[in-house]
């Protein structure tokens, strides 16, 4: 029996769910370890994607559907401008020998995921209905995610017995896997109450991963820290008008500096920093301009003067009521 797999399954995920029909021997070595997303663990993307194509999968799943289903590649791409991000998949693609420049960019910009695994309880359940087994989704995996986008609940990052967390260890494993220390399947939540700026923000991020939401390359570098290098975010050089835009922000989200946001998204705020940083690397980083996008929704090619300081202009966004509890 060949399994059927959810979009947005982690490849380690689709990896493991083979394994558990005897389709793949995970005793090969290319194959241990939790490559949860590929772009997260390995700078080889299309070489591994490739390679796992036809040792693996056999063309049942192809190395073009790893890539655009399975990996962090749709979001990362859709924050470039449109030539470079078609540069990247078609080099993803071309079964690359030597490692991918763009998504060691990636890695060493930011966190692609968090350092632990992350589950949503009503997808496990209806994975378990649907494919006979749960699945890690990559969209659960970010940093900054707390909760299912997709259903508005926390996901759970822990055994509720134990408290062992969710890890990525070097055995196949599925969202649905009893503890591996005390045989528990029930999971635990962090207690977390969400700022204002985090919906928004969510809902975008995962609007670019599933293609529903316009690519935000031109879009993001618009409402980008334009002219200034993020060391200089908190200067009191920085025109008014932006650093409104930038309090607002912090406000949302109930920081008091940048650095805080960048830990929060995963991206690597001391590294922007680097006096020796090549010239590409003076914008802003591109997660924060996102957040500071969803912050200040813009009105044509800028960041809107209108919006108001409390912030009232995302009210729209505001999560729904199974949100909120």
């Amino acid at each position: 029996m060949i399994p059927v797999v959810p979009k947005f399954a982690t490849v380690h995920s689709v990896i493991s769910a083979w394994a558990r029909c005897d389709r793949v021997d995970v005793t090969a070595s290319h194959l241990r370890g939790n490559r949860a997303s590929l772009l997260s663990q390995d700078f080889s993307l299309g070489a591994q994607a490739a390679r796992l194509e036809a040792e693996v999968f056999k063309g049942r799943i192809t190395a073009a559907q790893l890539v655009d289903e399975h990996t962090h590649v749709p979001l990362y791409a859709s924050l470039m401008s449109p030539l470079a991000a078609l540069g990247w998949r078609e080099h993803l693609l071309s079964m690359p020998t030597h490692r991918d420049t763009w998504a060691q960019g990636i890695r060493r910009l930011s966190t692609v995921e968090a350092p632990t695994l992350r589950r949503c309880p009503i997808c496990v359940a209806q994975d378990r209905a649907r494919y006979g087994c749960a699945h890690w989704r990559v969209f659960h995996q970010w940093p900054v995610a707390r909760h299912c986008v997709e259903h508005g609940v926390p996901l759970e990052s822990h055994c509720a017995r134990c408290r062992v967390p969710f890890t990525r260890g070097h055995e196949p494993s599925l969202a649905d896997d009893p503890c591996p220390v005390c045989g528990s399947d029930r999971g635990a939540v962090d207690p977390n109450e969400p700022p204002a700026g985090y919906w928004p923000l969510l809902r975008r991020m995962h609007g670019l991963l599933a293609g529903s939401a316009e690519p935000m390359s031109e879009i993001a570098r618009a409402a980008a820290l334009r002219g200034v290098e993020p060391a200089q975010v908190g200067s009191k050089k920085i025109a008014a008008r932006l650093r409104a835009a930038v309090d607002r922000l912090l406000v949302q989200w109930n920081l008091t500096s940048m650095e805080q946001l960048a830990a929060l998204l995963g991206v690597n705020w001391i590294w922007f920093n680097e006096a020796e940083r090549s010239g590409h690397m003076k914008e802003s980083p591109p997660l924060i301009s996102l957040a500071l996008m969803a912050a200040n929704p813009l009105r044509g090619s800028a960041i809107s003067e209108s919006t108001g300081a409390s912030g009232d202009a995302i009210a729209s966004e505001a999560p729904v009521a199974s949100v909120q509890n």
